[in-house]
């Protein structure tokens, strides 16, 4: 009984929520709770809407989810070859789940190979949509070993529903005018679904911070997808769509490594490597420390003298990094001076004049 009260008071809460304005996807990426597993209940994910014009993005009042945890007992196993099909009882409802077994998994030391009937396991994924039914395709599985965690989660539930999800998502208010970079070019291309896919492509790897990723993960990405949809008014959801969200997306990716954005690493894994400047810093510590310690020729002053008191000009470091490897020969001159400010703002080296750098010793 209580189980149905608390929610039946969440369901409320989401309907409540749900007057709230609503934003396109360009904006998402600026809600923290779009890039987190929201913690929901399996009615939640039964019943939640799905965002209004893109489907396969859900909504808590207005903010944009696609990720979510769920906490029950599994009622139902089902063991494939490739995977494990779930059901999942939290006492508001029953989700299914679906787990794509890896290749490298074995059978000692994991709870999710050997899952049981009657275990309390947290679940983490997304939701989808298979044979008309929504249901939750894992990324991992855990199982709870301590026999409160249930008890704690309904409290959490509790207080993130009442504070976290019941606060409105509101993009920054120079986000709204179009005073914000990004958000700006992306107006002014709004006609031009390459620059759009650009840019969304940009918003998603500055939000994981990752330093590599794989075609085949982008193009399922939904902050992506939608962005080019939305760009392209694609309403169905069919073969000839999926293809050409892909070409864009190729296009895309085609322009930002002729620009040294990204570098195509692996072209069997069809992996790219992104040259930002997390990337891009070490790198030009190391020249900084080699061509001070070698006195390498100075492109910039066609000579040698310069190096020990004069400081490695901005032109130098460029070029020797253009050359230092293949994949660095387009990288943008505005990385490098990115990663010369952090670098001076961690004081791993020091301008000696305009745009004149030593390293410290």
């Amino acid at each position: 009984m209580l189980c149905r009260l608390y929610s039946a008071l969440g369901r409320f809460v989401f309907i409540f929520m749900s007057l709230s304005p609503l934003y396109p996807p360009r904006f998402w990426g600026l809600d923290k709770l779009y890039w987190s597993y929201v913690k929901l209940n399996c009615a939640d994910v039964l019943e939640i809407p799905e965002y209004p014009k893109y489907s396969g993005c859900y909504c808590v009042g207005n903010h944009p989810i696609v990720r979510v945890e769920l906490m029950g007992d599994v009622v139902r196993l089902h063991r494939k070859t490739k995977n494990l099909v779930f059901d999942l009882d939290d006492g508001t409802g029953i989700c299914s789940c679906c787990y794509w077994l890896r290749g490298d998994e074995e059978e000692e030391d994991n709870d999710t190979v050997k899952l049981k009937l009657g275990q309390l396991v947290t679940v983490r994924g997304k939701i989808t949509v298979y044979r008309g039914q929504r249901q939750l395709t894992a990324a991992a599985v855990c199982v709870e070993r301590d026999v409160h965690a249930e008890c704690r989660r309904w409290v959490e539930l509790i207080h993130l529903k009442a504070t976290v999800y019941k606060k409105p998502f509101m993009p920054p208010k120079e986000a709204l005018e179009g005073k914000h970079g990004k958000l700006d070019s992306l107006r002014q291309s709004d006609n031009d679904p390459v620059s759009v896919t650009r840019e969304a492509i940009l918003d998603y790897l500055n939000g994981r911070e990752a330093s590599t990723f794989l075609f085949k993960d982008l193009k399922e990405e939904p902050v992506v997808v939608f962005a080019i949809r939305h760009t392209l008014q694609l309403k169905e959801d069919n073969f000839l769509a999926h293809d050409k969200i892909c070409q864009l997306l190729r296009k895309a990716l085609m322009l930002m490594a002729e620009d040294g954005q990204v570098y195509l690493s692996n072209l069997i894994e069809d992996r790219y490597e992104v040259l930002n400047f997390r990337v891009v810093t070490p790198i030009v510590l190391r020249i900084i420390t080699e061509l001070q310690k070698d006195g390498m020729w100075d492109t910039y002053t066609n000579s040698r003298d310069h190096f020990c008191a004069d400081g490695i000009h901005l032109e130098s470091i460029v070029s020797s990094l253009h050359a230092s490897r293949s994949k660095l020969a387009k990288v943008q001159r505005s990385v490098v001076k990115e990663s010369l400010e952090q670098l001076v703002a961690d004081s791993d080296i020091y301008e000696v004049s305009h745009r004149r750098y030593k390293a410290v010793d």
